[in-house]
C-alpha cells in the first residue's frame, strides 16, 4: 500500500456491524412479511447474523404479553420461515361440557403434551367442546385447528361431529360441516382478517356431537391452534411424502399416546401403540394410519 494512502477501510461504513443493524432494521421496517429473506442474509457473514439477532429486530412482531391467556393456558410463537403469528390454546381455556365432572371426563398429565393436562373423554353421549379466541392480528387467512387424538374409532363413525366456527368482528355466519372419524378427517376452519381491521380479532370455533346422542369415548384433546392458512398449507406440502393422507405439525416429534384411564379416574400416559386395529390418532384432525411414519417426521402436532 503507498504510504500516502490512508487506509479508510475500518471507517467505511459497510465495514460496521452498527451500520448493516441499522440496514436489515430498515429493510425489516419497509417489509415486516420478509423474514425468511432476512435470515438468509444472516449466512452471509457473522455481522449479518449478529444483526438478525437483534432484539430490536424482532421485538415489532411479538404481541404485547397482555393479551396471552393468564396462568400459562396460552402459548404464541414465530413462524420461523415466514415469521407468521401462531398460537394455541390450552384445554383448560376452552369450555369443554360436562369437563368438570370426573365420571365423564378425566385431567391425565402427559409429557407430550403442549400444556401439562390434557382432557380424556372416559364417556358422554352429549359431546361440546366451544372456546373463543381474541387477538389483534395482521390481515390474512388464518387456520383453527385441534391437536387431538381418538383411541376408539369404531363409537365415533356413526356420530358425526359438526364444526362451527364465527368470526364474531366481522359479523360473519358461522361456517359448519360435518364429519366422520374415519379416513382422511380435516378437523379445521379457516377465517380472514380483513386490510381495515383495527380491533383484536374475535372468533368462536366449536365441535359437537348432540344429535345422535350414542355413548362416545376414547377422545383426547390437548389444545387448539390458530395460525396463518399459509403456515399449515406448508405444513401439509413438507410432510405429504411421510403421511399420504392429512398433514402433520413440525413443531415437535410427533407421537401416538396410549392413555389408560383407571377405575379411580387417573390416567397414565405411555409412548407408543399397541392397539391391533390402529385407530389411534394424534394429529390436527387426521388420522395416521403409517405405523412408521413417526420416526421420520420432523414436527408435532
Amino acid at each position: 500500500m503507498d504510504a500516502g494512502r490512508e487506509d479508510t477501510s475500518a471507517q467505511h461504513p459497510l465495514a460496521t456491524q452498527e451500520w448493516l443493524t441499522s440496514s436489515i432494521l430498515l429493510k425489516f421496517a419497509e417489509s415486516a412479511d420478509d423474514v425468511s429473506g432476512l435470515c438468509e442474509l444472516a449466512l452471509i457473514n457473522k455481522n449479518f447474523s449478529a444483526a438478525s439477532n437483534s432484539d430490536q429486530l424482532w421485538q415489532k412482531l411479538l404481541p404485547p404479553a397482555s393479551h396471552l391467556e393468564p396462568g400459562g393456558l396460552q402459548k404464541f410463537w414465530l413462524d420461523r420461515r415466514t415469521g407468521g403469528e401462531c398460537y394455541m390454546m390450552s384445554a383448560r381455556a376452552v369450555t369443554i361440557i360436562w369437563g368438570s365432572s370426573p365420571q365423564y371426563w378425566v385431567w391425565p398429565r402427559c409429557s407430550d403434551a403442549w400444556f401439562p393436562e390434557v382432557a380424556c373423554l372416559r364417556s358422554v353421549c352429549w359431546f361440546e367442546i366451544k372456546g373463543k379466541f381474541q387477538q389483534p392480528l395482521k390481515p390474512g387467512s388464518y387456520t383453527v385447528s385441534f391437536r387431538m387424538q381418538i383411541r376408539n374409532t369404531s363409537c365415533w363413525r356413526r356420530s358425526p361431529i359438526k364444526l362451527s366456527l364465527r368470526n364474531v368482528s366481522y359479523g360473519h355466519e358461522s361456517i359448519n360441516s360435518c364429519t366422520l372419524f374415519q379416513g382422511q378427517f380435516p378437523i379445521s376452519g379457516e377465517f380472514t382478517v380483513e386490510e381495515n381491521e383495527s380491533c383484536p380479532v374475535e372468533v368462536e370455533f366449536a365441535m359437537r356431537e348432540i344429535k345422535v346422542l350414542n355413548w362416545k369415548n376414547g377422545f383426547l384433546l390437548d389444545g387448539v391452534f390458530i395460525r396463518p392458512s399459509n403456515v399449515v398449507n406448508a405444513l401439509e406440502r413438507r410432510t405429504i411424502s411421510i403421511v399420504q393422507e392429512g398433514y402433520i405439525d413440525h413443531y415437535e416429534e410427533v407421537v401416538d399416546v396410549d392413555v389408560d384411564v383407571d377405575d379411580d379416574g387417573d390416567g397414565e400416559f405411555v409412548d407408543g401403540v399397541d392397539d391391533d386395529d390402529n385407530d389411534d390418532v394424534f394429529v390436527d384432525g387426521v388420522e395416521d394410519d403409517a405405523d412408521d411414519s413417526n420416526d421420520d417426521d420432523e414436527g408435532a402436532i
